[in-house]
């Protein structure tokens, strides 16, 4: 909404519907808006040769000849006789070319003139009011923008779906999530043709409001009712799925992702991503693996180290070493500069007793460097290097694993079980 021009539509319709009018002429009856403005008797053009100018000036802005509008404009501004209603739309027509050349600073101006001239017909003065609306908001001043459309609305007969949402986006641009709410349920309340960003602010401001219960149901609304557009399913999807994780509802969230998962609606690595990992919050490894596994071997999820990493942990915690070992190896394939898959291999191959791989596993991760936690890589280099019988090195490893806040205390007691001190 912000950033269109559908404005431009509304204002070229009231100059098609002014520069086909008779010269102004005094009015039999009297149009009176709900807030009592009087149509003005004179709201209309003064000569067939101002009418002509008003013409040629409309279809050249219409063209965007927007240097031989302005000109036109100029000499119809020239004429002798030149009312107060056609000089209302002189500047309406520069409002229009000052928007279009992206000038709204001049534009707003031009067209506040415009209405503070109160020579416009009903129709038009109000509508004005809307068009303002719409010019504050593209230049970012939403507050405005607001202030204008509300005075708008106090002599609008109707007000359609999308003007609601055009105040509802005003509101959450301002993060006022609360009025956005109700400005968009205005919108859907007209009953007319939801637009999918009705369905994308609503849903975003529920979340903004830490609502994530009204998110999540709404969220899983919008995802059924565009089921069939990938983009916009995997859009909703993914804030219903986040509305559970805000409330640490994990089971809610991993629901949702199987039903998705199961319907072949997986379309989106991030959806395999968070599967595995809420498998792995849920200590189901074994679930985990197998997303992983499933999700490389469809191109979904990237032959990555870090996804080799998560793979060979989910086959560590089943106590499926020999698994997790060939895992590490293709992680530290991808990534050799890497210690923390080496770390992770030495840790699996302690536990598979293979002590003299482990030992070179564990002394590569320290040389890498980069470990997430290096005293316990050498805390493990001490406990290798005991049941190879070497307790010159393991004493060693385990004064440095001391060093370090994460394996002080493991290392401590395990010295004092050596008798070292």
């Amino acid at each position: 909404m912000a950033g269109s021009k559908w404005w431009l539509l509304l204002l070229m319709l009231f100059s098609v519907a002014v520069v086909t009018m008779q010269p102004a002429q005094a009015k039999d009856e009297e149009n009176v808006s709900k807030t009592g403005r009087v149509d003005p008797k004179e709201a209309g053009l003064s000569s067939e040769k101002n009418q002509e100018l008003m013409v040629k000036a409309m279809n050249e802005l219409n063209s965007g000849q927007f240097d031989l509008a302005i000109a036109t404009l100029a000499e119809l501004e020239a004429q002798k006789k030149v009312n107060a209603y056609e000089k209302a739309k002189i500047n309406q027509f520069r409002a229009q070319i000052a928007s279009d050349q992206d000038d709204y600073d001049r534009a707003i101006s031009l067209l506040e003139g415009v209405i503070a001239a109160d020579a416009l017909s009903n129709a038009e003065h109000f509508q004005s009011m809307l068009i303002l609306s719409q010019l504050y908001a593209q230049n970012d001043e939403y507050e405005k923008a607001i202030e204008w459309f509300d005075r708008w609305t106090l002599d609008a007969e109707s007000v359609p779906g999308n003007y609601w949402a055009m105040q509802a986006q005003n509101y959450y641009n301002l993060d006022q999530y609360e009025r956005a709410v109700e400005y968009i349920d205005r919108a859907f309340a007209t009953g007319e043709p939801a637009q999918v960003s009705w369905g994308q602010m609503k849903a975003g401001s529920l979340y903004e409001l830490e609502r994530y219960d009204d998110a999540a149901a709404f969220a899983k609304e919008q995802k059924l009712a565009n089921i069939d557009d990938p983009d916009l399913r995997y859009q909703f999807m993914n804030l219903e799925v986040s509305a559970y994780l805000e409330k640490d509802d994990y089971d809610g969230a991993r629901q949702v992702l199987e039903e998705g998962k199961a319907n072949g609606w997986f379309d989106r690595t991030l959806q395999w991503t968070q599967l595995y990992q809420l498998y792995f919050e849920d200590e189901k490894p074994e679930l985990a693996a197998q997303v992983i596994e499933e999700g490389m071997a469809a191109g979904a999820l990237e032959q990555s180290a870090e996804n080799y990493i998560f793979l060979g942990e989910a086959y560590a915690v089943q106590e499926k070493p020999a698994e997790a070992v060939a895992a590490f190896d293709k992680a530290i394939a991808l990534e050799p500069t890497a210690g923390q898959p080496e770390f992770q291999k030495g840790q699996a191959l302690l536990d598979m007793e293979r002590f003299e791989q482990a030992k070179a596993a564990l002394t590569s991760s320290i040389e890498k460097g980069g470990l997430k936690a290096e005293g316990n890589a050498w805390y493990l280099l001490c406990i290798v290097e005991n049941d190879l019988d070497r307790v010159s090195a393991a004493i060693a490893a385990c004064r440095k694993a001391t060093e370090f806040p994460e394996s002080q205390s493991n290392a401590q007691n395990t010295l004092r079980l050596m008798g070292a001190r």
